[in-house]
Formats: C-alpha cells, sequence, structure tokens
C-alpha cells in the first residue's frame, strides 16, 4: 500500500522496473473530498423543486379543468385530462424519491422519510388509476371505431366502381 499523498510510478531506470515513489510537492496538500454532504443537498433541492413544480401544476390543472369534464364530455379531453395528471404524479413522485435519497445519505429525520416514502406510494398508486382509466377509454373508442367501421378497409369491388 501506498502512504495517502504518494504516487506511484514505474521506473524505467530500476531493476525489473519497481515504481519508485514520488512525493507531492510542497505548497500542493491533497485533500479527500466527502462528496455525500454534496449529493444530498443536491438531491433534497432538487426534490424539494420537484414537488413544488407537481403541486403548482396540480393547482393549475385544478384551475383551468373545463365545466364539462366528466363522463359525458369528449374523449380527447378526458385522455389530455389524465396524461397530465399523470405527469404532475411523476414529478411528485420523482421529488419525494429525491427527498427520500437525500434523507437516507445524511441520515436525516425518520419521519421526513416516512412522509416521502409515502408520497411515493399515493403517487404511484393515483399514477396506475389514471392509467388504466386511459387505457381503458382508449380501448373503449378503438372497439367503437371498429364496431362502427371506421377503421376496416373499403371492400375491393367499392374501390373500382367509378364514382
Amino acid at each position: 500500500m501506498l502512504a495517502s499523498g504518494m504516487t506511484s510510478v514505474p521506473d524505467p531506470s530500476s531493476p525489473g522496473g519497481l515504481p519508485r515513489r514520488r512525493q507531492w510537492p510542497a505548497g500542493i496538500q491533497r485533500r479527500r473530498v466527502n462528496p455525500v454532504p454534496y449529493v444530498a443537498g443536491l438531491l433534497l433541492w432538487q426534490g424539494i423543486a420537484w414537488l413544488l413544480l407537481a403541486a403548482a401544476g396540480f393547482s393549475f390543472w385544478i384551475m383551468s379543468l373545463p365545466a364539462g369534464l366528466g363522463p359525458g364530455s369528449a374523449t380527447g379531453a378526458i385522455l389530455w385530462a389524465g396524461a397530465q395528471l399523470l405527469a404532475i404524479g411523476i414529478g411528485a413522485g420523482m421529488g419525494a424519491a429525491e427527498i427520500g435519497m437525500a434523507c437516507r445519505l445524511r441520515g436525516g429525520a425518520r419521519w421526513v422519510l416516512t412522509v416521502a416514502v409515502g408520497l411515493q406510494g399515493v403517487t404511484l398508486g393515483a399514477s396506475l388509476v389514471v392509467a388504466a382509466v386511459s387505457i381503458m377509454v382508449i380501448g373503449s373508442v378503438l372497439e367503437l371505431l371498429a364496431l362502427i367501421g371506421v377503421l376496416l378497409p373499403a371492400p375491393a369491388a367499392a374501390r373500382c366502381q367509378p364514382p
């Protein structure tokens, strides 16, 4: 093992090419940097930013909901509102995950970690519900289009007749 502050380089003039030890210059001190507090701080502030963006997005989503959004409204409006809500949930889940990682790195308060994991679970559950409803709506629309015959190609005899 080499002592701290030393490097090992092969010495071509020594017999057998054994490495020789070289010291750092006198004016330069080598110090070890602990990246954990730096990374934990970045994760914490990024998580807070994601949660603030998700909260702002959710409040704008609530304020911009059309009055007629419900079971009888247009399918495109439902799908777009579902996609927006899914994106908001993903952002909140990312923020909660980053805050949870920061708490694990720093050894922070257990209740913050518990709240972050709980928020992740809630956003995951809500995202799965929104994704399932969106898939059901898309499947129903495609089924109706297939039953009506919109997706089916015209028969060959109908395409060959002059208008």
